[in-house]
């Protein structure tokens, strides 16, 4: 990414806003990698109590997973702009924006599937095929890339103004199919929201579900259209480009998890040291 008339020279005193972006988008990183990090490690952590077997392990466990994969795919815009490196950044955000909303709309497709069930029959629906689940949304992205890379594997060229730029002859249809893909997996999500919206939250933690949902929504149709509208100059539509990814992954990530965090470290904690029995809907002996 340039900031400098003349794309090719890349000092970082071609101009001081360079400079103060790589710090300043460091920094966002830095504070997201503390969050989501320790969050990992909670969640393996407490994982057999009832509040992580509520929202399910699998779940939570992909979340901050693509969310960490999310936010490195952000570390690879960084410095001279170079074929692999923009071939790397489009597998590491396709595949973990692609993994993060296919997770949320796994997770809801179980809450609708379990609790929208009709019949006398139960429902089972495992970890593992929420799981598989997510995997097979995220497919059509693992194929498109694969497709990309393998046809039409991007080159840094210069552009009209002199800066370098990652480019490729198709690039724009398969970044559109790809958006198309997380689209519809975001909109199926937030039918499952809408219909599921009225289900017991203490057993399937359905509003926090769904204002995740909302979010990824607003950012989709806020967020997106900004970088491509807005994107006058190249160093203008990395930063731009840059704070949506980190917002669209901590702000989404962390509707799901904060609440859990406060109610694992802070909530239990005190209710064993008071000597309070657990409330109801947290009682692991309830939850099926």
């Amino acid at each position: 990414i340039i900031d400098c008339s003349n794309g090719n020279d890349e000092p970082f005193d071609c101009s001081p806003s360079l400079l103060v972006g790589y710090i300043v988008i460091g920094i966002l990183l830095g504070l997201g990698f503390l969050y989501l990090i320790p969050s990992f490690f909670t969640i393996l952590w407490f994982r057999k109590r009832a509040r992580v077997r509520v929202a399910g392990l699998v779940f939570l466990m992909l979340s901050c997973l693509s969310a960490i994969t999310g936010l490195v795919s952000v570390t690879f815009t960084f410095g001279k702009v170079q074929g692999v490196l923009c071939m790397v950044n489009y597998w590491f955000l396709a595949l973990s924006s692609s993994i993060f909303v296919g997770s949320l709309c796994a997770r809801q497709y179980r809450v609708w599937k379990v609790f929208g069930n009709k019949t006398v029959t139960p429902v089972a629906f495992t970890e593992l095929r929420l799981f598989l689940v997510t995997i097979t949304l995220s497919l059509p992205d693992f194929i498109i890339l694969l497709l990309w890379t393998i046809f039409d594997f991007p080159e840094a060229e210069v552009d009209s103004s002199d800066n370098v730029e990652c480019s490729s002859y198709l690039e724009i249809l398969y970044l559109v199919l790809i958006l198309i893909n997380k689209a519809i997996v975001i909109l199926v999500s937030l039918v499952l929201a809408v219909i599921s919206r009225k289900f017991p939250s203490a057993f399937s933690d359905t509003r926090l579900i769904g204002f995740a949902i909302y979010n990824e929504c607003l950012i989709a149709i806020i967020g997106v259209p900004l970088v491509l509208a807005l994107g006058g100059s190249a160093f203008f539509q990395w930063l731009l480009q840059a704070l949506v990814v980190e917002y669209f992954f901590l702000s989404t990530f962390g509707i799901i998890m904060t609440p859990k965090l406060y109610g694992l470290w802070y909530l239990d904690s005190h209710t064993t040291t008071t000597g309070t029995s657990s409330p109801p809907h947290l009682n692991p002996q309830k939850i099926t």
